[in-house]
C-alpha cells in the first residue's frame, strides 16, 4: 500500500473548506450580483480607501504571490515600451505591490499618490528601506488636476492605474491630472475593470473567485466602472493627448507564456479578470 500522501491531503480539505465557504455565501453573493446595475455608473459609497476598508482591501488583496501585479507589469511593457530608467506615478498604489515589481524591472523611481491615510502609511512602512534609499515614494493626495501635489507636475516618465480609476468621483479631472503629472511625451496606461461587454454570470463568476470578505467590494468596483465609450469621451475634451488606445485586456496565459507559472501559484485566480477587464494607454505631446 503506497503511503498517504499529506501533502494531497492538506490540499483536499483546504479545497473543501473554499467550498464550503462559497457555498455558505452563495444566498447573498446572488442578491449582490441581481442588484448591480451595468447600465449605468453608480460611483461607490466612499471615494477614498481608508480606516475598516483599508484593512478589509489589505487583508483580501495584500498577497505577493498574487498574479494581477505580475500581470499589470507585463500588460505595462507590452503596451507602452520598457520601463527600464523610467520615473513611475502609479495612481491608488493600494498596497504597492505593483510599484515593487516596477522597480524589480528597472524603473528608476517609482511613487505612489493616494488619498487614503491608511494606505500611504501602510506603504510607508511596508517599503521603509526603499523610501529610505529614495527608489519609491508614497504621498498622500489626490490626482485630480486642480487636486494634483504641485511637485507632480511635468515630473514623471509614465503615470499608471491598476483597478484604481472606477473609485474615483470625477474619472474626468482624474484623467487631465494624469496628463498634467506626464513630461511631454511622457506615457499613460490604466487597467481597470469594465461595465460594458460583461454579463450577470461574469459578475457571479468573478464573486466566485473573491475572497469573501472583498466580494461586495468588488462588485462595486464593477458598478463603478467606465466603459470604453466613456474612456473615449473624455479623452476627446484634453488636447494634450496625441495617442490613444482603449481595448478588452488580454487572456494573460496566452498572453505573456512566461508568467503561466506565477499564475498557477496564485491563491486566488485574478488572471481571470482579464474577461471583465479593459486597458487604456494614452500619449502626451510634446
Amino acid at each position: 500500500m503506497e503511503p498517504i500522501k499529506m501533502e494531497t491531503v492538506a490540499q483536499k480539505i483546504e479545497k473543501w473548506k473554499k467550498i464550503t465557504e462559497n457555498m455558505l455565501v452563495l444566498p447573498k453573493i446572488v442578491q449582490l450580483v441581481l442588484h448591480t446595475d451595468l447600465t449605468h455608473r453608480l460611483p461607490e459609497e466612499h471615494e477614498t480607501v481608508d480606516d475598516d476598508e483599508a484593512d478589509d482591501y489589505i487583508r483580501g488583496c495584500d498577497f505577493p504571490e498574487n498574479s494581477d501585479y505580475a500581470i499589470t507589469a507585463a500588460e505595462i511593457e507590452s503596451n507602452v515600451g520598457s520601463i527600464k530608467g523610467k520615473v513611475i506615478l502609479e495612481v491608488g498604489q493600494g498596497p504597492g505591490n505593483l510599484m515593487e515589481i516596477l522597480l524589480e524591472k528597472g524603473a528608476k523611481k517609482v511613487m505612489g499618490l493616494d488619498p487614503s491615510i491608511r494606505m500611504t502609511d501602510y506603504c510607508l512602512q511596508k517599503y521603509f528601506h526603499q523610501v529610505k534609499a529614495g527608489r519609491m515614494n508614497f504621498i498622500k493626495g489626490s490626482i485630480y488636476i486642480n487636486q494634483l501635489p504641485p511637485e507632480l507636475a511635468e515630473s514623471v516618465d509614465l503615470v499608471v492605474s491598476e483597478n484604481t480609476w472606477h473609485q474615483l468621483y470625477d474619472p474626468f479631472a482624474g484623467l487631465k491630472g494624469m496628463v498634467s503629472s506626464l513630461k511631454p511625451e511622457g506615457k499613460g496606461f490604466i487597467r481597470d475593470f469594465r461595465r460594458d461587454d460583461i454579463t450577470k454570470l461574469d459578475l457571479l463568476r468573478r464573486a466566485l473567485y473573491s475572497k469573501p470578505v472583498i466580494i461586495p467590494y468588488v462588485l462595486a468596483s464593477i458598478g463603478a466602472s467606465i466603459t470604453k465609450d466613456e474612456f473615449t469621451e473624455m479623452f476627446k475634451n484634453i488636447p494634450e493627448v496625441s495617442e490613444l488606445g482603449v481595448k478588452n485586456a488580454p487572456n494573460p496565459k496566452q498572453r505573456f507564456p512566461d508568467l503561466v507559472e506565477i499564475i498557477a501559484k496564485d491563491p486566488v485566480p485574478h488572471w481571470k479578470d482579464y474577461h471583465i477587464s479593459q486597458i487604456v494607454t494614452f500619449i502626451k505631446s510634446h
